[in-house]
């Protein structure tokens, strides 16, 4: 599938979704999921789009970059890091990188984690998730952005700005 296809078909499995009372819409991307042509699509398109420079690591934020991630880093053959949003370490000795991010769509702060050792000073990460908006995701433990974007004034899809960084240290 390419990925020309593979934009047609996310926008059609795509919903803005509420009722005429209600103050906001949400976005429905459940439909992405459910369609196992568009599924079998996305790693391979999302990986299509860094091509050029591959990264040695995909990370994801839970839940969304924790689907499509992994699809992305089969395609690279490489491995992938869960990206863990409010979640405490487990003992005292677990140690994890963490960022704590800027104000979000619903002016939440998140904090983003994952274990230490899963990224190495020298890893090219490709960090994937369904929505970046600002690029705020891209404020991960460890790494700067490498290919920032122009901030954007409403949420987005993936498919019109991914993001790679390269992590700065261990």
């Amino acid at each position: 599938m390419r990925l020309e296809e593979v934009k047609s078909g996310l926008r059609r499995a795509f919903a803005w979704r509420g009722d005429r009372s209600d103050e906001y819409r949400y976005a429905d991307i459940t439909g992405w999921w459910r369609r196992p042509e568009l599924l079998a699509g996305l790693g391979p398109a999302l990986a299509e789009l860094f091509a050029e420079r591959p990264p040695t690591v995909v990370l994801g934020p839970e839940s969304s970059g924790c689907l499509l991630g992994p699809l992305v880093a089969l395609h690279f053959g490489v491995g992938f890091v869960e990206v863990t949003k409010n979640r405490g370490t487990s003992v005292d000795s677990d140690a994890w990188l963490r960022r704590t991010s800027p104000p979000d769509y619903q002016d939440r702060h998140l904090n983003f984690g994952f274990r230490r050792h899963l990224l190495g000073g020298g890893d090219r990460v490709l960090f994937v998730d369904d929505w970046i908006e600002t690029g705020d995701r891209r404020t991960l433990p460890g790494c700067s952005p490498a290919m920032p974007g122009p901030p954007g004034s409403a949420p987005r899809p993936w498919w019109t700005r991914c993001t790679a960084t390269r992590c700065g240290g261990g």
